[in-house]
């Protein structure tokens, strides 16, 4: 695993399980009844960090249960989305195959320990559970905060494992709940935006070097140009002059109008200058001085920018309100982290617990009301 002072041997378990559960009974799936109060003991404890947000605890206790608490589906939804939450390098894709293949397993453990509830309850306490799952990495997800940890997710690959846990779901739950087929819609829309988005991110970058190499060409272009001998010859103006000298390839990239229009009055200040016509020169530099003096990329690049532009439109009310703390000495240290390292800057989190709560986070016998022991 990465770096880090925690020992993942909880996870390490679950990666590893054995093809045969010896304490899990071939005929009936059933545990002994010392076994189901030690997962129930595990569980209830879980449950009280759990509503606190106490991640870290949820972790360190995994750690020290044995295989049987882990394999609970209960259990294993609090420790997974805990593991993931606290620590950064474990990905959505790696949570969403190790359930995968908890589920999968023959001898059902998730379950095992839930033999004194009924089929029924067996049925929605696993759903509910794996949906709290889901919906809470996508509230994790849909978090300011969590910018670093969106970049380092591959959604293709959590696409692919998603799909996998959603056929696993639907083979091994007798009926699956419609608040877990809601919660994969919602989660695999989420994660294919974001394929979306890696995908047109992708083919702007085939350009985007391209689009910077034409706009600093032509600016060097400009500069030489200024500097060239004046000449009383005065070759005809037209079109056809300024194609011949215009050091912008158009095939190279799609610009935007506005991108054109600058890249046209570069190539006729050339064309001025060249041609020793120096008042009308004078005023194609004044306007492109001015162009450059007001130069805002949304303008000149938009395809570069829908993406921000959205996300600023979406989010902008939430954040407004904070721009109120500018004179804060919080805002000042973390406007200084960001100016001088950015990627320091994004490893820095407000308080968990403060941000992290979630309609979700009762304790999952919470959803089940009255017929929850029945």
């Amino acid at each position: 695993m990465a770096n880090s002072s925690m020992t993942y041997l909880a996870i390490d378990t679950l990666q590893a399980l054995p093809n045969i559960f010896q304490h899990i009974n071939d005929d009936s799936e059933e545990m002994s009844t010392a076994i189901i109060n030690n997962v129930d003991d595990c569980f209830m404890s879980m449950s009280s960090d759990w509503q606190l947000g106490n991640y870290l605890n949820i972790v360190e206790c995994a750690n020290n249960q044995p295989i049987y608490s882990l394999c609970d589906i209960r259990i294993c939804v609090y420790y997974l989305y805990s593991l993931w939450a606290s620590q950064k390098e474990i990905t959505s894709e790696a949570i969403f195959n190790i359930l995968n293949s908890l589920l999968n397993h023959p001898q059902a453990p998730w379950k095992a320990t839930l033999v004194n509830q009924s089929d029924k309850s067996i049925n929605k306490v696993s759903s509910n559970s794996i949906a709290l799952l889901l919906r809470k990495i996508i509230s994790h997800l849909d978090n300011p905060n969590s910018q670093a940890r969106i970049r380092q997710e591959k959604p293709v690959q959590v696409l692919q494992a998603l799909n996998n846990l959603h056929t696993t779901v639907n083979k091994r739950l007798s009926l699956p709940t419609d608040v877990l087929e809601n919660a994969f819609v919602s989660i695999k829309e989420y994660f294919s935006l974001l394929a979306q988005e890696e995908q047109q991110e992708n083919e702007k970058n085939n350009t985007q070097q391209a689009v910077l190499n034409v706009v600093e060409n032509n600016t060097v272009a400009a500069t030489k140009a200024a500097k060239v001998k004046p000449t009383n010859e005065k070759p005809a103006m037209g079109k056809k002059s300024i194609d011949n000298n215009n050091l912008v390839d158009l095939t190279l990239f799609n610009p935007s109008h506005a991108l054109k229009q600058l890249f046209r009055h570069i190539s006729l200040f050339q064309d001025l200058i060249k041609q020793n016509d120096q008042l009308k020169a004078a005023v194609v530099l004044n306007d492109i001085q001015q162009e450059l003096d007001n130069f805002n990329p949304l303008y000149y690049f938009p395809e570069y920018f829908t993406s921000f532009a959205s996300l600023r439109a979406k989010h902008a009310a939430k954040l407004v309100p904070l721009f109120d703390q500018q004179d804060s000495y919080q805002w000042k240290v973390l406007s200084e982290c960001y100016q001088t390292n950015i990627d320091a800057f994004l490893t820095i989190e407000d308080d968990q617990t403060a941000w992290d709560k979630h309609a979700d986070d009762e304790p999952i016998e919470d959803y089940f009301g009255d017929d929850y022991h029945e």
